[in-house]
Formats: C-alpha cells, sequence, structure tokens
C-alpha cells in the first residue's frame, strides 16, 4: 500500500510542477528580451544531453572515442546538408566503422 501511495504522491508532484508552467503561465506576457531567450532553451538543453553523452566513456570523460568522432561528423553534415537523415546516416556510419 505504502508503495501506490508514494506512486500516486509523485505523480501528483510531478503533475503539479508541469501544470504551474502549462496551465497557469500560459497565458502570461513576458518581456521581449526574455521570449528572445526562451527560444534557445530547449536547443540548448538537448545540445548539453548530446555532449555530455559524447564526452562520456567507460564511465570516464574521454575526448578520444569512436562517439565523439561520430559526433563531430554528425555535426559537419548536418552544417551542411541541413537535413535530419543523412546527419544520423553518416553518424552512425562513422560510429559503426569506429567500432
Amino acid at each position: 500500500m505504502s508503495l501506490w501511495l508514494t506512486i500516486v504522491v509523485i505523480g501528483v508532484i510531478t503533475f503539479g510542477i508541469r501544470y504551474s508552467f502549462i496551465g497557469l503561465l500560459n497565458n502570461a506576457d513576458f518581456p521581449a528580451i526574455i521570449q528572445r531567450g526562451l527560444r534557445f532553451v530547449p536547443a540548448a538543453v538537448l545540445a548539453a544531453i548530446i555532449a555530455s553523452d559524447l564526452a562520456i566513456s567507460n564511465q570516464q570523460i574521454d575526448l578520444i572515442n569512436p562517439k565523439m568522432a561520430a559526433g563531430a561528423i554528425a555535426i559537419i553534415v548536418a552544417w551542411y546538408s541541413r537535413q535530419v537523415i543523412p546527419t544520423l546516416v553518416a553518424g552512425f556510419i562513422v560510429f559503426l566503422l569506429l567500432n
């Protein structure tokens, strides 16, 4: 019973936190400078998640590993092609060749 109570309480807390931003601030007018800054938040968060995964190998920071090389090639392909599929394919191929 305590397990289910814990799950329900955590679910309610999570819902409350998310609703506070989505439901309560939905009609809020932010200054233009804040709106411009918030446009970059999703890209910055995604880049931080990907960069930390690329740099860590065998639970240590290792800048010379197959993931880092594949990520570098994927960045170059993405920069020039501006397309998702060629970027993914290039990254996968480099990663598979180096492993």
